[in-house]
Protein backbone atom coordinates (compact mmCIF):
# COMPACT_ATOMS: atom_id res chain seq x y z
CA UNK A 1 0.00 0.00 0.00
CA UNK A 2 2.81 2.41 0.88
CA UNK A 3 4.32 1.92 -2.61
CA UNK A 4 1.21 3.52 -4.16
CA UNK A 5 1.47 6.74 -2.13
CA UNK A 6 3.39 9.94 -2.80
CA UNK A 7 4.92 10.30 0.66
CA UNK A 8 6.46 13.58 1.73
CA UNK A 9 6.11 16.64 3.92
CA UNK A 10 4.51 18.89 1.28
CA UNK A 11 0.90 20.02 1.37
CA UNK A 12 0.01 17.75 -1.57
CA UNK A 13 1.82 14.67 -0.21
CA UNK A 14 0.59 11.71 1.84
CA UNK A 15 1.84 10.91 5.33
CA UNK A 16 1.75 7.52 7.06
CA UNK A 17 1.54 6.49 10.70
CA UNK A 18 1.49 2.97 12.13
CA UNK A 19 -0.24 1.56 15.21
CA UNK A 20 0.16 -2.04 16.40
CA UNK A 21 -2.44 -3.73 18.55
CA UNK A 22 -3.11 -7.05 20.20
CA UNK A 23 -4.97 -6.90 23.51
CA UNK A 24 -3.27 -3.49 23.93
CA UNK A 25 -2.32 -0.76 21.44
CA UNK A 26 1.04 0.94 20.94
CA UNK A 27 2.63 3.35 18.51
CA UNK A 28 4.79 1.92 15.74
CA UNK A 29 5.66 5.38 14.40
CA UNK A 30 3.81 8.66 14.10
CA UNK A 31 2.42 10.30 11.01
CA UNK A 32 5.18 12.91 10.79
CA UNK A 33 8.11 10.68 11.78
CA UNK A 34 9.16 9.82 8.21
CA UNK A 35 9.03 11.95 5.08
CA UNK A 36 10.04 9.48 2.34
CA UNK A 37 8.56 6.25 1.09
CA UNK A 38 11.83 4.40 1.67
CA UNK A 39 11.93 5.45 5.33
CA UNK A 40 8.33 4.34 5.93
CA UNK A 41 8.85 0.93 4.32
CA UNK A 42 12.05 0.29 6.27
CA UNK A 43 10.29 1.30 9.50
CA UNK A 44 7.41 -1.10 8.85
CA UNK A 45 9.82 -3.94 8.07
CA UNK A 46 11.66 -3.36 11.34
CA UNK A 47 8.51 -3.76 13.48
CA UNK A 48 8.14 -7.10 15.25
CA UNK A 49 5.08 -9.35 15.58
CA UNK A 50 3.78 -9.37 19.15
CA UNK A 51 1.06 -12.03 19.16
CA UNK A 52 -1.52 -12.03 21.94
CA UNK A 53 -5.25 -11.30 21.87
CA UNK A 54 -7.21 -8.94 19.63
CA UNK A 55 -8.71 -5.60 20.63
CA UNK A 56 -9.64 -3.72 17.47
CA UNK A 57 -11.38 -0.97 19.42
CA UNK A 58 -8.24 -0.14 21.41
CA UNK A 59 -6.15 -0.03 18.25
CA UNK A 60 -8.61 2.28 16.48
CA UNK A 61 -9.05 4.60 19.45
CA UNK A 62 -5.29 4.81 19.98
CA UNK A 63 -4.82 5.81 16.32
CA UNK A 64 -7.55 8.45 16.55
CA UNK A 65 -6.30 9.99 19.82
CA UNK A 66 -2.54 9.70 19.31
CA UNK A 67 -2.07 9.98 15.56
CA UNK A 68 -4.92 11.77 13.80
CA UNK A 69 -5.97 14.23 16.52
CA UNK A 70 -2.41 15.33 17.32
CA UNK A 71 -1.38 15.84 13.68
CA UNK A 72 -4.48 17.29 12.07
CA UNK A 73 -4.51 18.97 8.66
CA UNK A 74 -7.22 19.57 6.09
CA UNK A 75 -6.83 16.41 3.99
CA UNK A 76 -8.61 13.10 3.51
CA UNK A 77 -7.93 10.89 6.54
CA UNK A 78 -7.83 7.13 6.01
CA UNK A 79 -7.50 4.37 8.61
CA UNK A 80 -6.89 0.80 7.40
CA UNK A 81 -7.46 -1.84 10.09
CA UNK A 82 -5.81 -5.22 9.44
CA UNK A 83 -6.72 -8.12 11.75
CA UNK A 84 -6.93 -11.91 11.84
CA UNK A 85 -8.94 -12.10 15.08
CA UNK A 86 -12.19 -11.15 16.78
CA UNK A 87 -12.84 -8.39 19.30
CA UNK A 88 -15.39 -8.84 22.11
CA UNK A 89 -15.63 -5.07 22.71
CA UNK A 90 -18.04 -2.65 21.01
CA UNK A 91 -16.14 -1.40 17.97
CA UNK A 92 -19.16 0.58 16.77
CA UNK A 93 -18.57 3.14 19.52
CA UNK A 94 -15.05 3.82 18.26
CA UNK A 95 -16.32 3.92 14.68
CA UNK A 96 -18.63 6.77 15.69
CA UNK A 97 -15.60 8.57 17.11
CA UNK A 98 -13.82 8.11 13.77
CA UNK A 99 -16.85 9.59 12.00
CA UNK A 100 -16.76 12.64 14.27
CA UNK A 101 -13.11 13.17 13.32
CA UNK A 102 -13.93 12.71 9.59
CA UNK A 103 -11.75 9.58 9.42
CA UNK A 104 -12.75 7.01 6.78
CA UNK A 105 -12.15 3.47 8.06
CA UNK A 106 -11.35 0.45 5.88
CA UNK A 107 -10.88 -3.05 7.28
CA UNK A 108 -9.08 -6.14 5.99
CA UNK A 109 -9.90 -9.43 7.68
CA UNK A 110 -7.23 -12.10 7.23
CA UNK A 111 -8.02 -15.86 7.47
CA UNK A 112 -11.39 -17.34 8.41
CA UNK A 113 -11.01 -16.42 12.10
CA UNK A 114 -12.60 -13.00 11.63
CA UNK A 115 -16.13 -11.77 12.36
CA UNK A 116 -17.51 -9.98 9.28
CA UNK A 117 -20.29 -8.25 11.24
CA UNK A 118 -17.68 -6.86 13.61
CA UNK A 119 -15.60 -5.45 10.73
CA UNK A 120 -18.71 -3.85 9.23
CA UNK A 121 -19.31 -2.18 12.61
CA UNK A 122 -15.68 -1.02 12.67
CA UNK A 123 -15.95 0.65 9.25
CA UNK A 124 -19.60 1.70 9.31
CA UNK A 125 -20.00 0.49 5.72
CA UNK A 126 -19.81 -3.08 4.43
CA UNK A 127 -18.38 -1.82 1.11
CA UNK A 128 -15.21 -0.86 3.00
CA UNK A 129 -14.62 -4.38 4.36
CA UNK A 130 -12.21 -6.67 2.49
CA UNK A 131 -10.86 -10.15 3.16
CA UNK A 132 -7.65 -12.07 2.48
CA UNK A 133 -7.55 -15.86 2.76
CA UNK A 134 -4.11 -15.70 4.40
CA UNK A 135 -1.23 -13.27 4.93
CA UNK A 136 0.30 -14.34 1.62
CA UNK A 137 -2.82 -12.95 -0.06
CA UNK A 138 -2.66 -9.68 1.89
CA UNK A 139 -0.60 -7.72 -0.68
CA UNK A 140 -3.20 -8.29 -3.43
CA UNK A 141 -5.99 -7.28 -1.06
CA UNK A 142 -4.08 -4.12 -0.13
CA UNK A 143 -3.86 -3.19 -3.82
CA UNK A 144 -7.63 -3.61 -4.11
CA UNK A 145 -8.12 -1.31 -1.12
CA UNK A 146 -5.80 1.30 -2.67
CA UNK A 147 -7.77 1.16 -5.93
CA UNK A 148 -11.00 1.59 -3.98
CA UNK A 149 -9.63 4.60 -2.07
CA UNK A 150 -8.14 6.35 -5.11
CA UNK A 151 -10.93 5.51 -7.56
CA UNK A 152 -10.41 4.08 -11.06
CA UNK A 153 -10.04 7.46 -12.78
CA UNK A 154 -7.24 8.85 -10.62
CA UNK A 155 -4.14 7.81 -12.52
CA UNK A 156 -0.68 9.20 -11.72
CA UNK A 157 0.48 11.91 -14.11
CA UNK A 158 3.85 12.18 -15.80
CA UNK A 159 6.52 13.20 -13.30
CA UNK A 160 9.91 12.79 -15.01
CA UNK A 161 11.91 10.91 -17.64
CA UNK A 162 12.22 7.22 -16.90
CA UNK A 163 15.54 5.61 -15.99
CA UNK A 164 14.50 2.66 -18.18
CA UNK A 165 13.93 0.24 -15.28
CA UNK A 166 10.17 -0.33 -15.49
CA UNK A 167 9.89 -2.88 -18.32
CA UNK A 168 10.79 -6.39 -17.07
CA UNK A 169 11.43 -7.62 -20.61
CA UNK A 170 14.08 -4.96 -21.20
CA UNK A 171 15.95 -5.46 -17.91
CA UNK A 172 17.88 -8.43 -19.29
CA UNK A 173 18.67 -6.64 -22.56
CA UNK A 174 20.06 -3.37 -21.24
CA UNK A 175 23.77 -2.57 -21.39
CA UNK A 176 24.80 -2.01 -17.77
CA UNK A 177 28.08 -0.30 -16.87
CA UNK A 178 28.71 -0.94 -13.20
CA UNK A 179 31.35 -2.35 -10.86
CA UNK A 180 29.45 -4.94 -8.80
CA UNK A 181 30.71 -6.90 -5.78
CA UNK A 182 28.55 -9.87 -4.75
CA UNK A 183 28.80 -10.92 -1.08
CA UNK A 184 27.03 -14.22 -0.40
CA UNK A 185 26.16 -15.87 2.92
CA UNK A 186 27.31 -19.51 2.53
CA UNK A 187 26.67 -20.67 6.11
CA UNK A 188 24.27 -23.36 7.30
CA UNK A 189 21.81 -20.58 8.14
CA UNK A 190 20.92 -20.69 4.44
CA UNK A 191 18.77 -23.68 3.50
CA UNK A 192 19.86 -25.85 0.56
CA UNK A 193 16.80 -24.73 -1.40
CA UNK A 194 17.56 -21.04 -0.85
CA UNK A 195 21.24 -21.51 -1.66
CA UNK A 196 20.30 -23.15 -4.95
CA UNK A 197 18.10 -20.16 -5.79
CA UNK A 198 20.95 -17.82 -4.86
CA UNK A 199 23.24 -19.66 -7.28
CA UNK A 200 20.78 -18.84 -10.04
CA UNK A 201 21.65 -15.17 -9.65
CA UNK A 202 24.89 -15.95 -11.49
CA UNK A 203 22.79 -15.83 -14.68
CA UNK A 204 22.88 -12.07 -14.17
CA UNK A 205 26.58 -12.07 -14.94
CA UNK A 206 25.68 -12.88 -18.56
CA UNK A 207 24.59 -9.26 -18.77
CA UNK A 208 28.04 -8.10 -17.67
CA UNK A 209 30.68 -10.68 -18.55
CA UNK A 210 29.23 -13.36 -20.82
CA UNK A 211 28.35 -17.03 -20.38
CA UNK A 212 31.85 -18.32 -19.56
CA UNK A 213 32.18 -16.08 -16.52
CA UNK A 214 28.72 -17.08 -15.29
CA UNK A 215 29.63 -20.76 -15.60
CA UNK A 216 32.82 -20.18 -13.62
CA UNK A 217 30.93 -18.54 -10.74
CA UNK A 218 28.21 -21.17 -10.78
CA UNK A 219 30.82 -23.91 -10.52
CA UNK A 220 32.85 -22.28 -7.75
CA UNK A 221 30.10 -20.74 -5.61
CA UNK A 222 29.67 -23.50 -3.05
CA UNK A 223 27.99 -23.59 0.35
CA UNK A 224 30.85 -23.51 2.88
CA UNK A 225 28.65 -24.30 5.94
CA UNK A 226 29.60 -23.07 9.40
CA UNK A 227 27.50 -20.77 11.58
CA UNK A 228 29.15 -17.34 11.44
CA UNK A 229 28.37 -15.11 8.47
CA UNK A 230 31.30 -12.68 8.45
CA UNK A 231 29.42 -9.76 6.90
CA UNK A 232 31.96 -7.29 8.24
CA UNK A 233 34.86 -9.08 6.55
CA UNK A 234 32.91 -9.16 3.30
CA UNK A 235 32.21 -5.42 3.47
CA UNK A 236 35.86 -4.68 4.24
CA UNK A 237 36.87 -6.72 1.20
CA UNK A 238 34.39 -4.83 -1.00
CA UNK A 239 35.66 -1.49 0.32
CA UNK A 240 39.26 -2.49 -0.42
CA UNK A 241 38.35 -3.44 -4.00
CA UNK A 242 36.63 -0.13 -4.68
CA UNK A 243 39.44 1.88 -3.06
CA UNK A 244 42.01 0.08 -5.21
CA UNK A 245 40.00 1.05 -8.32
CA UNK A 246 39.87 4.66 -7.12
CA UNK A 247 43.64 4.78 -6.50
CA UNK A 248 44.26 3.38 -9.96
CA UNK A 249 41.87 5.98 -11.42
CA UNK A 250 40.13 3.32 -13.48
CA UNK A 251 36.54 3.52 -14.74
CA UNK A 252 35.77 6.81 -13.00
CA UNK A 253 32.46 7.05 -14.87
CA UNK A 254 31.20 3.74 -13.41
CA UNK A 255 28.98 3.45 -10.33
CA UNK A 256 29.93 0.95 -7.61
CA UNK A 257 27.41 -1.54 -6.20
CA UNK A 258 27.47 -4.13 -3.41
CA UNK A 259 24.90 -6.94 -3.65
CA UNK A 260 24.72 -8.67 -0.26
CA UNK A 261 22.92 -11.99 0.27
CA UNK A 262 22.44 -12.54 4.01
CA UNK A 263 20.43 -14.27 6.72
CA UNK A 264 21.95 -11.94 9.31
CA UNK A 265 20.47 -8.67 10.59
CA UNK A 266 22.36 -5.63 9.30
CA UNK A 267 21.16 -2.48 11.06
CA UNK A 268 23.03 0.81 10.98
CA UNK A 269 20.36 3.31 11.95
CA UNK A 270 21.42 6.78 13.03
CA UNK A 271 20.66 6.18 16.69
CA UNK A 272 22.97 3.16 16.64
CA UNK A 273 25.65 5.02 14.71
CA UNK A 274 25.76 7.69 17.42
CA UNK A 275 26.85 4.99 19.85
CA UNK A 276 29.68 3.89 17.55
CA UNK A 277 33.17 5.28 17.70
CA UNK A 278 33.44 7.65 14.78
CA UNK A 279 37.06 6.72 14.11
CA UNK A 280 36.49 2.96 14.33
CA UNK A 281 37.00 1.97 10.69
CA UNK A 282 36.75 -1.72 11.56
CA UNK A 283 33.11 -1.61 12.71
CA UNK A 284 30.61 -2.90 10.16
CA UNK A 285 28.45 0.20 10.15
CA UNK A 286 31.41 2.54 9.76
CA UNK A 287 32.61 0.57 6.74
CA UNK A 288 29.15 0.77 5.19
CA UNK A 289 28.84 4.50 5.93
CA UNK A 290 32.28 5.07 4.39
CA UNK A 291 31.30 3.26 1.19
CA UNK A 292 27.99 5.11 0.97
CA UNK A 293 29.89 8.37 1.33
CA UNK A 294 31.99 7.29 -1.65
CA UNK A 295 28.83 6.77 -3.71
CA UNK A 296 28.46 2.99 -3.37
CA UNK A 297 24.91 1.64 -3.75
CA UNK A 298 23.81 -1.26 -1.54
CA UNK A 299 21.39 -3.95 -2.69
CA UNK A 300 20.50 -6.52 -0.03
CA UNK A 301 18.82 -9.87 -0.66
CA UNK A 302 17.23 -10.93 2.63
CA UNK A 303 17.29 -14.73 2.97
CA UNK A 304 15.19 -16.63 5.52
CA UNK A 305 17.13 -18.49 8.16
CA UNK A 306 16.95 -22.24 7.49
CA UNK A 307 13.97 -23.91 9.15
CA UNK A 308 12.19 -20.62 9.92
CA UNK A 309 10.05 -18.00 8.22
CA UNK A 310 12.15 -15.20 9.69
CA UNK A 311 13.81 -12.71 7.38
CA UNK A 312 16.70 -10.58 8.66
CA UNK A 313 16.17 -6.93 9.59
CA UNK A 314 17.96 -4.70 7.08
CA UNK A 315 18.21 -0.92 7.02
CA UNK A 316 21.41 -0.22 5.09
CA UNK A 317 19.68 0.04 1.70
CA UNK A 318 16.71 1.90 0.27
CA UNK A 319 13.41 0.03 0.51
CA UNK A 320 13.41 -0.77 -3.22
CA UNK A 321 16.90 -2.26 -2.85
CA UNK A 322 15.96 -4.62 0.00
CA UNK A 323 14.81 -7.78 -1.77
CA UNK A 324 13.37 -10.96 -0.34
CA UNK A 325 14.60 -14.16 -1.95
CA UNK A 326 11.82 -15.28 -4.31
CA UNK A 327 11.13 -16.56 -7.80
CA UNK A 328 11.47 -12.96 -9.05
CA UNK A 329 14.97 -12.60 -7.59
CA UNK A 330 16.80 -12.01 -10.87
CA UNK A 331 14.33 -9.40 -12.08
CA UNK A 332 14.36 -7.62 -8.72
CA UNK A 333 18.18 -7.48 -8.65
CA UNK A 334 18.36 -6.30 -12.25
CA UNK A 335 15.89 -3.51 -11.49
CA UNK A 336 18.03 -2.40 -8.55
CA UNK A 337 21.15 -2.47 -10.73
CA UNK A 338 19.30 -0.49 -13.38
CA UNK A 339 18.40 2.19 -10.81
CA UNK A 340 22.03 2.30 -9.66
CA UNK A 341 23.00 2.81 -13.30
CA UNK A 342 20.84 5.96 -13.42
CA UNK A 343 22.85 8.88 -12.02
CA UNK A 344 24.14 12.39 -12.59
CA UNK A 345 27.72 13.42 -13.13
CA UNK A 346 29.48 15.66 -10.64
CA UNK A 347 28.03 19.18 -10.14
CA UNK A 348 24.55 18.08 -11.26
CA UNK A 349 21.62 17.15 -9.00
CA UNK A 350 19.27 14.31 -9.92
CA UNK A 351 15.50 14.84 -9.99
CA UNK A 352 13.78 12.65 -7.40
CA UNK A 353 10.83 12.74 -5.04
CA UNK A 354 11.86 14.12 -1.65
CA UNK A 355 15.35 12.60 -1.74
CA UNK A 356 13.99 9.08 -2.23
CA UNK A 357 16.42 6.93 -4.23
CA UNK A 358 13.53 4.64 -5.18
CA UNK A 359 11.76 7.44 -7.05
CA UNK A 360 14.39 9.12 -9.16
CA UNK A 361 14.28 10.17 -12.78
CA UNK A 362 16.72 10.42 -15.68
CA UNK A 363 17.02 14.21 -15.36
CA UNK A 364 19.95 16.21 -13.95
CA UNK A 365 20.06 19.88 -12.99
CA UNK A 366 22.66 22.55 -12.29
CA UNK A 367 21.89 26.11 -11.21
CA UNK A 368 24.07 28.78 -12.78
CA UNK A 369 25.88 31.47 -10.83
CA UNK A 370 25.21 34.40 -13.17
CA UNK A 371 21.80 35.79 -14.17
CA UNK A 372 21.34 36.24 -17.93
CA UNK A 373 18.69 37.33 -20.43
CA UNK A 374 16.56 34.39 -21.60
CA UNK A 375 18.24 33.92 -24.99
CA UNK A 376 21.72 34.01 -23.45
CA UNK A 377 20.61 31.51 -20.79
CA UNK A 378 19.40 29.17 -23.55
CA UNK A 379 22.82 29.34 -25.27
CA UNK A 380 24.59 28.71 -21.95
CA UNK A 381 22.61 25.50 -21.43
CA UNK A 382 23.26 24.40 -25.01
CA UNK A 383 27.00 24.56 -24.22
CA UNK A 384 26.51 21.62 -21.80
CA UNK A 385 24.10 19.80 -24.16
CA UNK A 386 21.22 20.92 -21.98
CA UNK A 387 18.07 23.02 -21.96
CA UNK A 388 16.31 25.37 -19.58
CA UNK A 389 13.85 22.96 -17.92
CA UNK A 390 10.26 22.86 -19.05
CA UNK A 391 7.99 22.63 -15.97
CA UNK A 392 5.10 20.20 -16.50
CA UNK A 393 4.20 19.03 -12.97
CA UNK A 394 3.96 20.24 -9.39
CA UNK A 395 6.78 17.85 -8.44
CA UNK A 396 9.17 19.32 -10.99
CA UNK A 397 8.13 22.88 -10.16
CA UNK A 398 8.82 22.28 -6.45
CA UNK A 399 12.13 20.51 -7.14
CA UNK A 400 13.58 23.31 -9.28
CA UNK A 401 12.27 25.94 -6.88
CA UNK A 402 14.05 24.19 -4.00
CA UNK A 403 17.34 24.24 -5.94
CA UNK A 404 17.06 27.99 -6.48
CA UNK A 405 15.95 28.79 -2.94
CA UNK A 406 18.86 26.79 -1.53
CA UNK A 407 21.32 28.63 -3.79
CA UNK A 408 19.54 31.98 -3.22
CA UNK A 409 19.31 32.43 -7.01
CA UNK A 410 15.93 34.09 -7.47
CA UNK A 411 13.94 34.89 -9.67
CA UNK A 412 14.73 32.41 -12.47
CA UNK A 413 13.72 31.42 -16.00
CA UNK A 414 11.85 28.23 -16.91
CA UNK A 415 11.59 26.71 -20.39
CA UNK A 416 7.84 27.16 -20.88
CA UNK A 417 6.69 29.75 -23.42
CA UNK A 418 3.19 31.05 -24.18
CA UNK A 419 1.75 32.08 -27.56
CA UNK A 420 -1.80 33.32 -28.08
CA UNK A 421 -2.62 32.29 -24.53
CA UNK A 422 -1.41 28.69 -24.98
CA UNK A 423 1.72 27.55 -23.12
CA UNK A 424 4.20 24.95 -24.35
CA UNK A 425 7.72 23.70 -23.91
CA UNK A 426 10.40 25.22 -26.12
CA UNK A 427 11.47 23.41 -29.28
CA UNK A 428 14.53 22.13 -27.38
CA UNK A 429 12.47 20.70 -24.52
CA UNK A 430 11.31 17.07 -24.78
CA UNK A 431 7.69 17.58 -23.66
CA UNK A 432 5.20 19.90 -25.25
CA UNK A 433 1.74 19.52 -23.73
CA UNK A 434 0.67 19.97 -20.13
CA UNK A 435 -2.23 21.33 -18.16
CA UNK A 436 0.06 22.39 -15.33
CA UNK A 437 0.40 26.14 -14.72
CA UNK A 438 1.40 28.14 -11.65
CA UNK A 439 0.76 31.82 -12.35
CA UNK A 440 0.94 34.51 -9.66
CA UNK A 441 -2.72 35.41 -10.07
CA UNK A 442 -2.62 37.86 -7.15
CA UNK A 443 -0.15 39.89 -9.26
CA UNK A 444 -2.49 39.86 -12.26
CA UNK A 445 -0.59 37.09 -14.04
CA UNK A 446 -0.51 35.90 -16.71
CA UNK A 447 0.09 39.12 -18.65
CA UNK A 448 0.75 37.78 -22.14
CA UNK A 449 1.24 41.33 -23.37
CA UNK A 450 4.46 41.44 -21.32
CA UNK A 451 6.03 38.69 -23.43
CA UNK A 452 6.00 34.99 -24.34
CA UNK A 453 8.60 33.74 -21.85
CA UNK A 454 8.09 32.82 -18.19
CA UNK A 455 10.12 33.31 -15.05
CA UNK A 456 9.43 32.28 -11.45
CA UNK A 457 9.27 35.10 -8.93
CA UNK A 458 7.75 35.98 -5.56
CA UNK A 459 3.96 36.31 -5.44
CA UNK A 460 3.48 37.21 -1.77
CA UNK A 461 5.08 36.10 1.47
CA UNK A 462 6.78 32.75 0.88
CA UNK A 463 4.63 31.89 -2.14
CA UNK A 464 6.18 32.03 -5.60
CA UNK A 465 4.77 31.57 -9.09
CA UNK A 466 4.99 32.36 -12.78
CA UNK A 467 5.36 35.77 -14.45
CA UNK A 468 5.27 36.70 -18.14
CA UNK A 469 8.35 38.36 -19.67
CA UNK A 470 9.93 39.21 -23.03
CA UNK A 471 12.12 36.46 -24.46
CA UNK A 472 14.52 38.73 -26.36
CA UNK A 473 14.88 41.50 -23.76
CA UNK A 474 18.67 41.90 -23.40
CA UNK A 475 18.28 44.03 -20.27
CA UNK A 476 16.11 41.75 -18.11
CA UNK A 477 18.36 39.17 -16.44
CA UNK A 478 17.22 36.19 -14.39
CA UNK A 479 18.97 33.19 -12.88
CA UNK A 480 18.43 29.82 -14.53
CA UNK A 481 19.03 26.09 -14.27
CA UNK A 482 20.28 23.79 -17.03
CA UNK A 483 18.73 20.33 -17.46
CA UNK A 484 20.64 17.43 -19.04
CA UNK A 485 19.81 13.75 -19.42
CA UNK A 486 21.06 11.48 -16.64
CA UNK A 487 23.59 8.75 -17.32
CA UNK A 488 21.58 5.53 -17.59
CA UNK A 489 21.26 2.21 -19.38
CA UNK A 490 19.86 4.29 -22.26
CA UNK A 491 22.52 7.01 -22.12
CA UNK A 492 26.18 6.04 -21.70
CA UNK A 493 28.36 8.77 -20.19
CA UNK A 494 32.08 8.59 -21.05
CA UNK A 495 34.74 9.60 -18.52
CA UNK A 496 35.08 13.06 -20.03
CA UNK A 497 31.51 13.88 -18.96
Amino acid sequence: MVQSLNIGSGSSDSRVGFVQFDSEARLGFNIDTYSTKSQVINAIRSLSYSGGGTNIAKGMEFAIRNVFETHSRNVLKIMVVVTDGQDPSNVAVVQNLADEENIVVYAIGVTDGIDMAELVNATGDKSRVFTAKDFGDLADTMRTVCYEIAGPTQQPGFVGKSCGCDDNKQLGRHKYWLDVVYAVDTTDAVSKEDFTSIQIFTNLTDVFHGHDYATYIRKNLQQMHGSNAAVQDAMNAAKDMFEEEARAKRRKNVKKVVVLFTTKDVECEKRKMIKSKIDDESSLCQVIVKMKGDGVTFVVVAVKEAGTNDYPVIDIASSCNIIRNSENLNIDILRSLCRANCFCTQDFVQFDRHGDECEKYAECYRTNLMPLPKESAVYACEDVNGVIPYVYSQEKDDFIKELHLKAKFFPYWIGNECYDGNCYGTTAAPYYETNYQNWCTNKGQPKFGDGNCIYVGQCSGFKSGWFSAECDDIITEKFFTCEVDACSVNNYCPVSN
